[in-house]
């Protein structure tokens, strides 16, 4: 009479909820790649047998006991799908029913790393360039997001052209419910020298000066002056004999590019003209006054 009750209660509650009547403790699993993990099923009815089956952690079929419990000390099968099974009489047929519990194994990566797409060596000023992540061993694929940052700053995907402005540090993160882990890339930008000069300069002579003349490019261009067809070097004080027109040229891996300005040197501040004057006449005016008499006498003792 129980058994029949037993069988009655089983086809109802499978009528009722469509599935079989044992409860998962918990219900679902979420376990780090190598740790331990367990789950409790319970069926509060009589059966005839209750058990595990597992990849890993089976339990044999086992009687007069309410629950029974999957237990893997180190979780490393990722498609792992234990399932709690329990029998019961059916007339004089044996009847199954199982419930399977929800296992996520996750794991961070052991390295994520970035690499350039049919590329390799110094990346050029006005082209397209295609990097690409690999995150290695990290588990579940689904869970896992990637995100590239220049600063603070989150960058998107893009496909325009490089610019010098480009260069500079980025990280990528990829991350998922348990860490993330991160990778740097140093990026630089290489282009062709260009100059950023006015095309004349003012300077005083014999005085410290700066010219507001800088070539730029990627690797530091080689800046050569030129003044008459000849290679110079400019002093730390200019004269007026500095003054001039010059040509610059400024050379790197990816070409040369030449500019002409011109410099010219002011006098600097003297003595007073009008004091350098009145100096001259003073002594001009004391040599005849000595000379003349001299003179004079000179023609009377001939006479």
């Amino acid at each position: 009479m129980r058994s029949e009750k037993l069988l009655c209660l089983l086809h109802l509650l499978r009528a009722v909820y469509g599935e079989c009547p044992v409860q998962l403790h918990p219900t679902s699993l979420v376990v780090r790649y190598g740790d331990s993990a367990s789950a409790n099923c319970t069926m509060s009815e009589d059966h005839v047998g209750i058990g595990w089956e597992a990849s890993e952690g089976s339990v044999e079929m086992v009687q007069d006991v309410q629950f029974v419990t999957w237990r893997v000390e180190n979780l490393t099968d990722w498609c792992i799908e234990p399932k709690c099974f329990v029998n019961f009489m059916n007339g004089t047929e044996f009847e199954q029913c199982e419930k399977a519990l929800q296992v996520t194994l996750y794991k961070t990566p052991d390295s994520v790393s970035i690499s350039s797409v049919d590329h390799t060596g110094p990346m050029l000023e006005g082209r397209q360039y295609q990097l690409q992540c690999e995150v290695h061993k990290i588990a579940p694929v689904q869970n896992l997001t990637v995100k590239w940052y220049r600063g603070e700053t989150e960058k998107v995907n893009g496909t325009t052209p490089l610019t010098r402005k480009d260069s500079g540090q980025y990280a990528l993160t990829a991350r998922n419910s348990l860490g993330s882990t991160n990778c740097t890339l140093s990026l630089i930008v290489e282009y062709a020298p260009e100059f950023t000069c006015d095309y004349s300069y003012e300077v005083t002579e014999e005085q410290s000066y700066t010219l507001g003349c800088t070539a730029e490019g990627y690797p530091v261009p080689e800046v050569t002056w030129m003044k008459q067809g000849k290679k110079v070097e400019l002093p730390a004080h200019l004269s007026r004999k500095d003054a001039g027109l010059y040509t610059l040229i400024a050379t790197n891996t990816y070409g040369t590019v030449n500019h002409t300005l011109e410099i010219k040197v002011l006098l600097s501040p003297a003595t007073s003209p009008s004091v350098y004057v009145i100096a001259t006449l003073a002594v001009l005016a004391l040599l005849v006054v000595v000379t003349i008499p001299c003179i004079i006498h000179m023609r009377r003792r001939g006479v």
